[in-house]
């Protein structure tokens, strides 16, 4: 008989997150795990496909219980982690897990604002059911100076006629279910015009006419 040894420790370390088929609104992932006794560091494998032939980020020097992958794409990634023991010998795979990264909504693009005699209504793209929106008017076209800054549930808003003269900016987001708010869209502009002006060319009518009745 020959004597066969089959080793086994160190074990795969137990997973924490990200759960398997957990669904992440962040272009970044944080893996944690538990401690593994006899372990002196982990291997961690991100991949595109569950063969992990299309290899991601391979991590074998890893001495802590948590990592944190970072610039990664919309779309499925599958990821594995085992222990390293002090001597170099790596042990089995854990059992493979996945998860998805969610792009946000999309910027609901906005209409022409109806502008009438006392109020402006501004509508925008409806996106479906869960959505939520974000609409933002400013003076500047950085937004610095908000005029109004509001959350809403339908794709509209109305509110009362800027008595200031001058250009407008407004702009929209969209935040879904979770409170995953997408990027603005491309502001638009909307122009209030001053009464002064017309006044004034009034007044100076009154007094040309009055010029030549004298």
């Amino acid at each position: 008989p020959v004597e066969v040894r089959v080793r086994v420790n160190p074990l795969p370390p137990f997973i924490q997150s990200p759960s398997d088929g957990a669904e992440l609104r962040h272009k970044a992932a944080r893996f944690e795990w538990l401690k593994v006794s006899k372990a002196a560091k982990y291997h961690l494998q991100v991949a595109e496909d569950p063969n992990f032939e299309v290899i991601v980020e391979d991590a074998k020097n890893i001495t802590s219980v948590s990592y944190k992958l970072a610039n990664l794409d919309f779309k499925t990634y599958y990821f594995r982690i085992r222990s390293i023991a002090a001597d170099g010998y790596e042990g089995i795979w854990s059992d493979i897990l996945s998860f998805i990264i969610i792009p946000p909504p999309p910027s609901p693009p906005i209409e022409k604002p109806e502008i009438g005699d006392k109020e402006l209504r501004v509508r925008w793209r409806n996106l479906g059911d869960g959505i939520t929106y974000h609409f933002q008017m400013a003076k500047d076209q950085t937004f610095e100076e908000l005029l109004i800054d509001q959350k809403l549930s339908e794709p509209e808003i109305i509110f009362e006629k800027p008595r200031e003269a001058g250009t407008y900016y407004i702009r929209t987001s969209a935040i879904d279910s979770h409170g995953y708010e997408g990027a603005f869209s491309e502001p638009q502009t909307f122009e209030v015009k001053g009464i002064l002006p017309y006044i004034s060319a009034g007044v100076m009518v009154i007094i040309i006419l009055a010029a030549i009745a004298l």
